[in-house]
């Protein structure tokens, strides 16, 4: 059984954003997606900026979005179609085991979560569940969430702020300042400050040890690793 609040979006065909960074991933998604009755896939996005611009546009019912996804990144993104587009439904896929990212995102109002090793049917689930006003949990997510409220922090990443996190998201993908500065509208140097914070919050000193520990940590996966 899986855990859900009720909400407020409309019935009839589920129109879906699907938004990763690679194409295969989107095209396979798609397709699968598109062979379920009463699914619609309306849209591809490889990046956060083309899924506001599509969900400005389309008025999508859902948008499923992969937590590799170029640009303004996955996060960022997800926070900015809850707050600019109330009547979409954000279905968030996450790496196994981001405990601290599922914890953030669930509190900034993601409608629905589930992560890279669930089945179909189970993605399937998630987007009916958001496009009827529900909020979707998988059971064993929504336990370990729990037991970590009364355990030690699972990963040192639990003790950032939602924008710390994002920024550390980002830089462990690396992206620069100036570019991190840009995609979220603000100035480099406030990028560093929280940077520096970030750094202290996680005891190390170095933009190499970030990725170190956002790779063994499972915040993000070899492949999502960027070129600078």
């Amino acid at each position: 059984m899986n855990k859900v609040v009720h909400g407020h979006f409309g019935a009839g065909m589920v129109s879906i954003i699907v938004a990763a960074e690679h194409e295969l991933v989107r095209s396979g998604m798609k397709r699968l997606l598109n062979l379920e009755e009463g699914l619609s896939v309306v849209a591809e996005a490889a990046s956060g900026e083309q899924v506001l611009a599509l969900c400005s546009k389309l008025q999508p019912r859902v948008a499923l979005i992969d937590i590799s996804l170029l640009g303004i990144g996955a996060i960022e993104t997800a926070k900015r179609v809850i707050r600019r587009f109330p009547n979409t439904g954000v279905v968030f896929i996450s790496e196994n085991g981001q405990l601290a990212l599922v914890s953030q995102l669930m509190e900034a109002g993601v409608h629905g979560l589930i992560t890279k090793d669930v089945s179909f049917d189970v993605m399937v689930e998630a987007i009916q569940a958001v496009a009827k006003g529900h909020r979707f949990l998988p059971q064993d997510i929504a336990q370990r969430l729990a037991l970590s409220r009364f355990s030690v922090l699972e990963s040192p990443f639990e003790c950032l702020s939602e924008r710390e996190l994002s920024i550390a998201i980002l830089l462990s993908k690396g992206a620069k300042p100036t570019e991190i500065a840009k995609d979220l509208s603000i100035t480099s140097s406030t990028v560093n400050t929280y940077r520096y914070r970030m750094f202290e919050k996680l005891g190390i000193h170095s933009d190499v040890e970030l990725v170190h520990l956002a790779l063994f940590y499972k915040l993000i996966s070899v492949n999502q690793k960027l070129c600078a």
